[in-house]
């Protein structure tokens, strides 16, 4: 017959109950400004998604992407959703190494393949070091029709958070 042991049972539930109050080393952090924990212990990883709403077909895009306050580094980008930006956009690998970016993408699709409503047009990976919560800021510089007019069109992002499980954040 097995016994339990009293002292590896008293143990058991001390860490359980640590680990329900948070008191599990290696966790210890605080909230942020958006109520994200920040680590203390080393750095953690989030995707910024960003988002074109233009006013009518968009055949092109450039916009400058940056980290206001927190220690943040991009360390990747991706393409976005609709089939004529799923290829990475082009961005400034200068621009890159301090901070912030600047992206930019032409299709050369005819107009009734191009995005004319909300796209997410790319998604910005960062590495964020122990510290305060970093803040974000996205500014649109141009943006494009099938003519190569101009069009009006608004610039929003999401910062996401990685899956648990290291898998696609969404």
């Amino acid at each position: 017959m097995n016994r339990h042991r009293p002292g590896l049972l008293a143990a058991l539930l001390l860490v359980l109950l640590a680990a329900a109050m948070g008191l599990v080393p290696g966790r210890a952090g605080r909230r942020g400004a958006m109520g994200d924990e920040v680590s203390q212990a080393g750095p953690r990883f989030e995707a910024i998604d960003l988002f074109i709403t233009p006013t009518g077909p968009l055949a092109a895009y450039q916009l400058e992407f940056r980290a206001r306050a927190g220690q943040v580094k991009i360390v990747g980008i991706e393409g976005g959703d609709h089939p004529a930006y799923t290829q990475p956009p082009y961005y400034d690998p200068a621009a890159m190494q301090q901070d912030r970016v600047i992206i930019g993408a032409l299709s050369t699709k005819p107009a009734g393949e191009l995005p004319a409503a909300r796209v997410r047009v790319a998604r910005v990976h960062v590495m964020i070091e122990a510290g305060p919560a970093p803040e974000y800021e996205a500014r649109l510089q141009t943006t494009a029709g099938p003519e190569a007019r101009t069009i009006e069109a608004n610039l929003t992002f999401e910062p996401i958070r990685a899956a648990a499980d290291g898998g696609d954040p969404q």
